[in-house]
């Protein structure tokens, strides 16, 4: 049985194999980068560490990672908190 998976760290959600302890989970990016904590006066950005598109926003595997305005003005942030969706 598949189920979906939230990344405890950025949102992304992926089809797993049903198990109790792997619904919340880090994803492959998560995982494999070392995120750093940028903070901005009280703001504080999770720069992206992968690959970007021509407008510098975050690519996972040729689509947009976390697609959607950011609010903190910063193309690269990662913080969920920061993203409002595309109109």
């Amino acid at each position: 049985m598949y189920v979906y998976a939230l990344c405890v760290r950025c949102g992304y959600q992926w089809e797993i194999v049903a198990k109790r302890n792997n619904l919340k989970a880090k994803c492959d990016s998560c995982k494999a980068t070392r995120k750093e904590k940028i903070t901005y006066g009280d703001e504080i950005c999770f720069p992206w560490s992968g690959d970007f598109d021509e407008d510098d926003r975050p690519m996972l595997k040729g689509e947009l990672y976390l697609p959607g305005y950011r609010l903190c003005k910063h193309r690269d942030c990662t913080n969920v908190n920061h993203i409002a969706p595309f109109n």
